[in-house]
């Protein structure tokens, strides 16, 4: 008895039925009847046109909108915040616009740095890595507040209750 045709019949069966069949030649290539076909009405088909149309002729003030570029700013910005907040939780001296920066975009980031920031001997002073825009949209946001502020603390003192005296350490 041969090993090998106990180990692997069917092997053996495969190469015999496989010189018995006869191979059908095709010469040319004839498509398959069972296909994905789609169809569109001639609505569809002006709606996607004049889609495709609007979708080329977008001017940059929209494309600057759009929630990609959005996505993109903001991405940005936090990652401005998280390089001034290592810097800052490191002990190293940064520039008093990239403080104000931090605290106005993500002031819990900033209590965050400031809590854990170390005693450095030997602080590295660092220039701001704020653009020209960032600085802009600084100033803008303090001018905003500081005239808003003013009449909002003044309102709200006019209103405020008066404290109650306090009398002694056993009284409650």
């Amino acid at each position: 008895m041969n090993i090998r045709d106990v180990l692997r019949p069917s092997v053996r069966e495969r190469t015999v039925s496989a010189e018995r069949k006869p191979q059908k030649k095709s010469a040319s290539f004839t498509p398959q009847k069972n296909t994905d076909r789609l169809t569109l009405s001639k609505e569809a088909l002006a709606f996607v046109k004049e889609q495709n149309r609007l979708a080329w002729e977008k001017t940059p003030e929209q494309e600057a909108s759009s929630p990609l570029k959005q996505l993109e700013k903001d991405q940005k910005k936090q990652e401005k915040c998280m390089i001034i907040a290592s810097r800052l939780r490191r002990g190293d001296k940064i520039p008093p616009e990239d403080e104000k920066y931090l605290m106005v975009h993500d002031p819990s980031f900033y209590l965050l740095s400031l809590s854990q920031r170390k005693e450095n001997p030997h602080p590295k002073e660092w220039e701001s890595i704020l653009d020209e825009e960032d600085l802009k949209e600084l100033e803008s946001i303090e001018s905003g507040e500081s005239a808003g502020s003013d009449g909002i603390s003044a309102m709200s003192m006019s209103r405020a209750p008066a404290a109650a005296p306090i009398t002694g350490a056993g009284e409650i």
